[in-house]
């Protein structure tokens, strides 16, 4: 995917994806909190406490940031960035 031309965001299979994959988010929080038995992969209790959910939108944020600002190699390829959060 790498090699492959840039796509525009308007295009119909990029707005696809996206839709599918929101979708495929929601669904599985619903499945994860209400369908499923045992212990839920993503506990929703967590989110209620501020320290959780700033350290989650700062993730988030920092992953959009550095997907938004990745480096061009000298044949075009783009290079993605290894990041951590310390």
């Amino acid at each position: 995917m790498s090699r492959s031309r840039l796509t525009a965001w308007n295009s119909a299979h990029v707005i696809a994806a996206i839709v599918v994959g929101f979708l495929t988010l929601v669904a599985f929080v619903l499945w994860d909190a209400y369908g499923h038995r045992g212990d839920p992969l993503l506990p929703l209790h967590l989110f209620k406490t501020r320290g959780y959910l700033a350290m989650v939108i700062t993730a988030m944020g920092k992953q959009v940031r550095s997907d938004s600002f990745r480096d061009t190699g000298a044949d075009g390829e783009q290079l993605a960035h290894v990041s951590t959060i310390p």
